[in-house]
């Protein structure tokens, strides 16, 4: 809670800033176009979106407010504070609040896949030079899908083929996740993907829901 009061009063005061300046902005930008100055008003609206680029991302700790599971919850704010720990570019998304009344498997197993998985994503992302990390949660009418990737979800197709898919228990073992699959085999209808190519990686879980639901709730 410590840490998202203090993000949201950073993103206040550059919000304030933004305002103060927006002013200014509009007057430029106007200037350029009054005297077709084109390419100076283009590279002038490319550095007012780096400006503030701050205001325009997701705010992990936002997303976070939709998984209504607080040991969940607390095991994702340390991985949150993991990666700000070591440099890496995290974009969480939860676009549903997800119950714990919606998790067929246990708990307790739910908590050690998970932190299986961020300990080797993390581990295998303080090894790269470009880091960062992409996590979503997503509440489908029979299941819930969980991503766990270093590349954005418009690069799948990229790492999401058969040579790609790793099943093997020995190689598994290797990245240090073999319990993960282990544990899902005594849930019904649970699954495991897990995609590696060349430090690309891809995991894919998922949990089928307590109760099926026609519509997932925003």
């Amino acid at each position: 809670m410590s840490q998202q009061y203090n993000n949201d009063l950073d993103k206040i005061t550059l919000a304030d800033e933004f305002r103060h300046d927006y002013r200014s902005i509009l007057v430029s930008l106007v200037g350029y176009i009054e005297e077709y100055r084109m390419e100076e008003a283009s590279a002038f609206i490319l550095s007012v979106t780096d400006y503030s680029k701050n205001l325009l991302d997701e705010d992990s700790y936002d997303q976070l407010k939709r998984l209504m599971i607080p040991p969940i919850q607390g095991l994702l704010l340390q991985f949150i504070e993991s990666c700000e720990k070591n440099g890496i570019h995290l974009r969480i998304s939860i676009p549903q609040k997800i119950y714990d009344a919606d998790i067929s498997i246990s708990l307790i197993d739910s908590i050690r896949s998970l932190s299986t998985l961020l300990d080797f994503i993390i581990k295998q992302q303080n090894t790269e030079s470009k880091k960062q990390i992409y996590l979503t949660f997503e509440k489908k009418p029979h299941s819930i899908f969980i991503e766990l990737s270093n590349l954005p979800k418009q690069q799948y197709s990229e790492i999401k083929q058969p040579d790609y898919l790793i099943t093997d228990k020995k190689n598994l073992k290797t990245f240090g996740i073999a319990a993960v699959p282990m544990m899902l085999k005594n849930y019904r209808k649970a699954s495991f993907a897990f995609y590696f190519n060349h430090k690309k990686c891809l995991i894919i879980l998922t949990l089928p829901l307590k109760y099926a639901s026609l519509v997932s709730e925003p």
